[in-house]
């Protein structure tokens, strides 16, 4: 089975490669749901010598973006590819919760030779069955989902609905609150590879003693026992 850790810093990029994991998907502010990883960081999570999949996501809240937004996106994705990344994460729909295809067309052909998964933004369309088709046919690389609930464990009849449904001609992988208790469920199910963060609160221990908490409420990183024991129940 093949795992993906979110990381949104550096530790957690480092604790990903001492515990072997197969990639990342690498982005910034992860208490947001992520957003685009900065530059640096990129370049020093594909220097690791992990596989990089960058989120491409400008901002957060919906997935409905203008003109400038996907601007942003066309040239992050660009730069992403010349970083050495060897995929990119995204999704973009319409007002009407559609795919936005004109603008999917545009990142297929700017990403060439780069892997693309397609984003839990699958779980805010009303039609999720119609988008998998649709991405199916763009020949998308694979589906991050939590089957329209919160956590993918939740969502997990629908998410054997739509590996039901793609009969091996898309990934789907879930994602979405899956940890060291409830992840030989998803091998069960006959799940090729899953998406978790591992997250764990930390203290910076470098900060200065008189620091208060006020900016540290959403510090971690990911949790180096806690994947071991993912891979450990799931015989990795």
């Amino acid at each position: 089975m093949i795992l993906e850790v979110c990381c949104s810093n550096i530790e957690s990029v480092v604790n990903a490669k001492k515990t072997s994991v197969n990639r990342i998907e690498l982005c910034s502010q992860l208490s947001i749901g992520g957003l685009t990883p900065s530059y640096g960081l990129t370049k020093l999570a594909v220097e690791k010598g992990l596989e990089v999949h960058s989120l491409i996501r400008p901002r957060e809240g919906d997935f409905c973006y203008h003109k400038d937004e996907l601007e942003i996106m066309y040239h992050d994705i660009k730069i992403m590819k010349e970083l050495g990344c060897q995929g990119i994460v995204v999704g973009i729909l319409n007002e009407d919760l559609t795919l936005n295809q004109y603008a999917m067309n545009k990142i297929i052909e700017i990403s060439q030779d780069m892997e693309i998964t397609f984003h839990r933004a699958i779980d805010v369309v009303k039609y999720p069955l119609i988008l998998l088709e649709k991405l199916i046919e763009l020949k998308i690389d694979r589906i991050l989902s939590s089957g329209q609930q919160v956590t993918a464990y939740e969502g997990l009849q629908q998410l054997k609905k739509m590996k039901q449904i793609s009969n091996h001609r898309i990934e789907i992988m879930p994602g979405s609150g899956i940890n060291s208790v409830n992840c030989l469920e998803f091998k069960n199910a006959g799940f090729n590879s899953i998406h978790f963060s591992a997250f764990k609160k930390c203290s910076n221990e470098i900060g200065s003693e008189n620091d208060s908490n006020l900016f540290s409420a959403n510090l971690g990183e990911s949790d180096v026992e806690e994947i071991l024991k993912i891979k450990n129940h799931l015989k990795i």
